[in-house]
């Protein structure tokens, strides 16, 4: 690991494999995936830090986002979208503050989400204008988004396949969606055929090294939860994937640690899991163990 002076004096460290600065402040598919986030005002300008060398980088973009923030968005989404609640739709704000990053949703372009499960943020990126289509593997999920939001462009799909022409869309979407795959070079091929050359499939799944401490507590078992999380990758792991597939990638530092997240703690490893996030941030990790991976891939042409 290599060490060198950034600018304003503070310390940088570049691993090879992410470059960070230090701030002062189905159908096989496993099984349904969980629902993604709708997306909230949250505009912010990420930190753009890439690594020195010829090798394929990884550029790290940090968000900060306060456990008020967070709170705020939760709130907007129970307020205006859906009568759930936040545990519906992941963790909002951390999703939320990711697409806001991205810089990818602009006027105008075609997006695609794939596993839109009941169309909370469907609906949302709707309400605002864009045009998005929704693909889900669960009927019942899309019975379910009828109840709550009338007719979506939310059609189901019963495989790997996307039911789209080549280069359909500018975006494509997923929201723990990735991790239920058991084949995700079938599925990274697919994204990046209807893709447009120099779209982007933006997407977040959970990080292979904390994921599996946590679900093996969850359930008590070592193998139980792989009937779900079929296809969990390291950072490492799917950057390599995603070059493979065509793909240049970057990923974004989105803190995770808000109201949702320690519900979730809460829910499943009770008062000790909750001391244990309070003891151990999962937010103040090394940026390879931190819980969840937000990724930004480009197709090349």
């Amino acid at each position: 690991m290599g060490r060198f002076r950034a600018k304003g004096g503070r310390r940088a460290e570049t691993t090879g494999v992410c470059h960070r600065v230090r701030e002062p402040v189905r159908r096989r598919a496993c099984r349904a995936p969980r629902r993604p986030s709708p997306l909230a005002e949250a505009p912010a300008e990420p930190i753009h830090s890439p690594p020195p060398g010829p090798r394929p980088t990884l550029v790290v973009h940090h968000a900060l986002l306060s456990p008020r923030d967070g709170r705020e968005m939760i709130e907007d989404v129970e307020h205006t979208s859906a009568p759930a609640g936040p545990a519906q739709f992941g963790n909002l704000a951390a999703n939320a503050r990711f697409l806001e990053l991205s810089g990818a949703l602009r006027p105008g372009i075609e997006i695609l989400e794939i596993g839109s499960g009941t169309g909370s943020l469907l609906h949302r990126l709707v309400e605002q204008g864009h045009r998005i289509r929704g693909v889900e593997i669960n009927g019942g999920l899309i019975a379910e988004s009828r109840r709550w939001y009338g007719e979506l462009p939310l059609q189901l799909v019963d495989g790997v396949r996307l039911p789209f022409a080549d280069a359909s869309f500018d975006v494509v979407l997923s929201f723990d969606v990735f991790e239920h795959i058991p084949d995700s070079d079938a599925h990274l091929a697919e994204v990046r055929r209807v893709l447009r050359p120099g779209g982007h499939y933006l997407m977040q799944t959970p990080n292979k090294w904390t994921n599996v401490v946590f679900e093996t507590i969850r359930w008590r078992s070592f193998t139980r939860f792989r009937a779900d999380h079929c296809s969990l990758h390291t950072l490492r792991q799917l950057t390599a994937r995603l070059r493979r597939h065509g793909f240049t990638s970057d990923t974004f530092d989105v803190p995770v640690v808000n109201a949702f997240f320690r519900e979730k703690v809460r829910r499943h490893l009770g008062t000790p899991g909750l001391l244990a996030v309070r003891l151990v941030n999962p937010d103040r990790l090394p940026f390879w163990l931190r819980p969840n991976l937000y990724v930004r891939a480009r197709k090349l042409r």
